[in-house]
């Protein structure tokens, strides 16, 4: 793998717009005409990083944004002449790891302090959910959402789908997984009806409906109020890097939990931004939108944790809007 990929990964999540980059080139004494700022936002910034490898220039970029996010890992580990290769999903924000450091006993009960045997209608259970899961692909990026009413009313990030014009522009494709050959599945494409659009910044959600009625053949995932413990296990439906879905399953422990956000230990990709996380019964629990390789408190090493917004916060807020869910 290059070893710049992840580097270029972060910055299309933390500079996604043309005005964005432009103000970051210039920030950094660049001139944006050396570059071609047009199409698909990693191909953009795949091409600025590979012109400023060749000219030796690659941290001046970074020093810059470094004035933005002070705390990033992946910037941080390029200054420091350690690009990482195995970065996270970054949207923007940095996480504030709570709880301190992943503790001895908490990775022994991923390890076996708890009975892994499941009844085989946990993974029944599960391929009925994720149908209901699908990949989106906007103007620049990739993502993941999910069905949640039988209206194709339809949840993900805001950092993925973040304005009712770049809603418009998006498709969204279910089915697009693998078969048990090992081929790509036929996959079915929606076009999004951006007439609904709400959004929170704050929260990292937005919702959207789907032409068609997509909810009749794939269902959706309904929303309840949940409670989240630390030392529950969680499993992520997704369509990391963008690539076909995957399930992020056991041993996933949840770390830290509150009213507004939880905490946990699994794998997740770029691409996996909207995906749905899942308890032990297949309830909804949070709506997975940034993680990485970060420095935990109090740790000597960096290791890859992954953040959610809690469901039951999002519940309150689209049912105060109005939505029937």
């Amino acid at each position: 793998m290059w070893k710049y990929l992840q580097l270029c990964q972060t910055l299309k999540a933390l500079y996604y717009t043309q005005e964005e980059i432009i103000t970051l080139l210039k920030k950094a004494g660049l001139e944006a005409g050396d570059f071609n700022l047009t199409g698909r936002g990693i191909v953009v910034w795949v091409g600025i990083i590979t012109r400023l490898e060749q000219l030796d220039n690659i941290k001046q970029l970074v020093q810059a944004a470094l004035e933005d996010f002070p705390k990033n890992p992946v910037l941080l580990a390029t200054m420091a002449d350690h690009p990482q290769a195995n970065a996270g999903v970054y949207n923007g924000r940095e996480i504030d790891w709570k709880d301190g450091p992943v503790s001895k006993k908490t990775l022994e009960k991923i390890t076996g302090e708890k009975s892994t045997l499941l009844p085989v209608s946990f993974m029944e259970k599960g391929i009925i959910k994720a149908r209901a899961v699908a990949r989106i692909e906007t103007s620049d990026s990739l993502g993941t959402g999910f069905l949640i009413s039988k209206d194709n009313l339809f949840l993900t990030n805001n950092h993925v789908l973040h304005s009712r014009e770049e809603s418009g522009l998006s498709k969204v494709q279910f089915n697009y997984q693998k078969t048990n050959t090992g081929a790509l599945a036929i996959f079915e494409e929606f076009e999004v009806d951006n007439t609904v659009f709400e959004t929170s910044v704050a929260d990292d959600w937005s919702i959207v409906k789907i032409k068609g009625n997509p909810a009749e053949k794939y269902g959706f995932l309904k929303l309840t109020e949940t409670k989240t413990r630390k030392d529950d296990f969680v499993n992520i439906i997704q369509h990391p890097g963008g690539e076909d879905k995957k399930i992020g399953i056991y041993h996933n422990i949840v770390t830290y939990a509150d009213d507004n956000i939880v905490q946990y230990l699994t794998d997740t990709m770029p691409g996996s931004s909207g995906a749905p996380v899942f308890d032990s019964d297949w309830n909804v629990v949070a709506l997975h939108h940034s993680g990485g390789w970060i420095k935990e408190p109090g740790a000597p090493t960096e290791a890859l944790r992954n953040e959610g917004i809690n469901i039951t916060k999002i519940i309150h807020q689209l049912t105060t809007l109005g939505f029937e869910l």
